[in-house]
């Protein structure tokens, strides 16, 4: 025996089933009109902040109030001819080379008698009192830390030869007075080196 079809319901479409509604797209809000300006502003005002400081920089800078900085006064740096190395590695030796010393002799020295004091008697001659005037002839100066003796002769007084003596160190000079006798008061006086010797 035939069985009949089996009846199926009729689906209904539930709400999940269903597509999603085809609503016209919404277009975006428009923008505000009041955002536009003040994005304007702040960036004019960025840009203005950004002069100023840089302006500030460049004024103090150069010193500021129209005045030029000033100059440095820091000395340079010392030059190095050697580029960082030692020009000279070996001991700088010692002049041990003993300085050279003139040693005088009696054609140096001019000794010339001159009359402090006069006392004439006639006939009898004068009492006269002499000064040993000297002077130096030689080509070297004479060290100061040297004393040297000279020995002269007195002639064209009584007794002649008479003899007499001074020290010299460089060019300070120690003597005495010397006192002669003379036969007239027209006798002349003169003074003769004999020998020069070195004290010390």
């Amino acid at each position: 025996m035939t069985q009949p079809p089996h009846y199926q319901p009729p689906v209904v479409p539930g709400p999940d089933d269903l597509p999603p509604p085809s609503w016209p797209a919404q277009p975006p809000p428009p923008a505000s009109k009041s955002r536009r300006p003040l994005l304007w502003v702040v960036g004019v005002v960025g840009v203005l902040l950004l002069v100023g400081v840089a302006g500030g920089i460049g004024y103090a800078a150069k010193g500021g109030g129209g005045k030029p900085a000033a100059a440095s006064s820091a000395p340079p740096l010392p030059q190095d001819p050697c580029g960082g190395g030692i020009c000279n590695t070996e001991p700088v030796a010692e002049d041990t080379t003993p300085a050279i010393t003139y040693t005088p002799t009696t054609s140096d020295f001019a000794i010339a008698a001159k009359v402090t004091e006069k006392h004439c008697f006639g006939s009898a001659g004068c009492n006269i009192t002499l000064k040993p005037d000297v002077t130096y002839n030689g080509t070297l100066s004479l060290d100061p830390d040297v004393t040297w003796e000279i020995v002269y002769e007195i002639n064209g007084v009584e007794d002649a030869p008479q003899v007499g003596n001074l020290t010299i160190e460089g060019t300070t000079v120690h003597y005495d007075m010397e006192l002669v006798s003379t036969k007239s008061s027209k006798s002349k006086i003169t003074i003769k080196v004999t020998s020069v010797e070195q004290q010390n």
